[in-house]
């Protein structure tokens, strides 16, 4: 019984990851390996799992936003630089 439920978090967390970006993903995988952890030494799987998103979903936005910070700002200077007069 818990081999099953271990395959079934797998294989819900890597579908639902599937549609994710890659920061997001590496977080569904933590998620994973948490509740496999959780399922082979007898915690309750559906509470683990709450309890990882819970905890990594937030560190997940954290992420892709300091991903995107650089790409962000050479936006903001580029504009920045068309919008300045030429001399």
């Amino acid at each position: 019984m818990r081999a099953i439920q271990i395959l079934l978090a797998l294989i819900l967390l890597v579908l639902a990851a599937a549609y994710f970006p890659e920061f997001t993903k590496m977080v569904f995988i933590a998620a994973a390996v948490v509740a496999v952890a959780a399922v082979a030494i007898g915690i309750g799987l559906v509470a683990v799992q709450i309890a990882a998103a819970a905890i990594l979903i937030p560190i997940a936005f954290i992420a892709n936003a300091i991903g995107d910070a650089p790409a962000a700002i050479g936006r903001l200077w580029r504009r920045r630089r068309k919008a300045e007069p030429s001399e």
